[in-house]
Order: structure tokens, then C-alpha cells, then sequence
């Protein structure tokens, strides 16, 4: 593993902790930023199509913000790659 990948796993881990923290305080505006940037991290880490990328609290907080869009195309893209589109 090289050391961008070290540095950015570092990172993420730090934010998720910052994302974790606010989450739980309920400050919804808060959260949403450090929740971004460690699916962003995960994604360039561990790919699109890992469950660890794909399971995240950020829609749970942009149902919080009313950002319903954003939050149910994240649950839909989850949903359709850890259980498939022809799921029922």
C-alpha cells in the first residue's frame, strides 16, 4: 500500500470519528461535510462496489438536512449493488 493510500485511510478515520461525534449530537449541518469526504475516501480506497463504501449514516443525515434526493439515490445505488437490481 503506498503512502497516499496510508494517508488517506488516515484521514478518513479522523473524519468518521468527526461524522460520528456530530451525528450523535444531532448537528445534521455539521455532519454532512466530514460524512462526504469519508465516503470519498472509501470509494478511492476500497472501490464502488465494497460494502464498507456503500453503508454509510450520509443518507440517514440528508433525511435530517430534507435533502430526500440525495438521500434515497445513496440508499437506491446501496441497495442495488450489495443485493442486486433484480431483487425483490
Amino acid at each position: 500500500m503506498d503512502w497516499c493510500r496510508i494517508t488517506a485511510g488516515a484521514d478518513a478515520g479522523g473524519q468518521a470519528n468527526l461524522a460520528a461525534m456530530y451525528h450523535f449530537l444531532g448537528k445534521w449541518a455539521d455532519t454532512e461535510q466530514p460524512q462526504v469526504q469519508v465516503l470519498e475516501a472509501r470509494e478511492q480506497i476500497l472501490g464502488n462496489e465494497y460494502p464498507g463504501t456503500l453503508t454509510t449514516w450520509l443518507p440517514h443525515t440528508y433525511g435530517h438536512l430534507g435533502k430526500w434526493t440525495d438521500a434515497e439515490q445513496l440508499e437506491v445505488k446501496a441497495t442495488e449493488q450489495i443485493l442486486g437490481i433484480e431483487h425483490p
